[in-house]
């Protein structure tokens, strides 16, 4: 349930330059609080509170969603040409996440780890139910290359 997503690419070509943008946004997903089911002891089974009823998060207090997704790529090439044939060099940068958006992704929402055992990771920033890898955005990151074209 991403109630909305916005995805735009673009791309401008200057002579031997070019120059690109990814932009993609969208809702936070909502937040249900989960018990563990006591039949086979699986968390996350049983909604405790209706679909997008919210938690109580360890950095943001309660939210019924969690944030907004909200990330920009761009990409820059410079072609250089060699000699009188058709070899030419292409020097190539990418970034990723530019503006080194370092917010929450989701939360850990099922409040039991197994029936009658409470989840002590629960409210924290991590992957899902009972998740054990924390859930931030990828840091900024920059990729860097040539291709030489014949």
């Amino acid at each position: 349930d991403r109630t909305h997503q916005v995805k735009l690419y673009g791309n401008y070509a200057f002579s031997a330059l070019n120059v690109g943008v990814g932009v993609d946004a969208g809702t936070g997903k909502p937040l249900t609080n989960l018990a563990a089911n006591p039949n086979y002891q699986n968390s996350g089974e049983i909604p405790v509170t209706i679909r997008g009823g919210g938690i109580t998060t360890v950095d943001n207090g309660f939210q019924t969603r969690a944030p907004m997704d909200f990330n920009v790529d761009a990409h820059v090439d410079y072609t250089v040409k060699l000699g009188a044939g058709k070899q030419r060099v292409m020097l190539i940068a990418d970034a990723f996440n530019l503006f080194n958006r370092q917010s929450a992704m989701d939360y850990d929402y099922c409040s039991d780890a197994g029936f009658g055992t409470s989840n002590p990771n629960y409210g924290y920033a991590l992957n899902a139910c009972t998740g054990r890898s924390t859930s931030y955005h990828v840091p900024l990151a920059v990729r860097l290359g040539a291709r030489l074209e014949w």
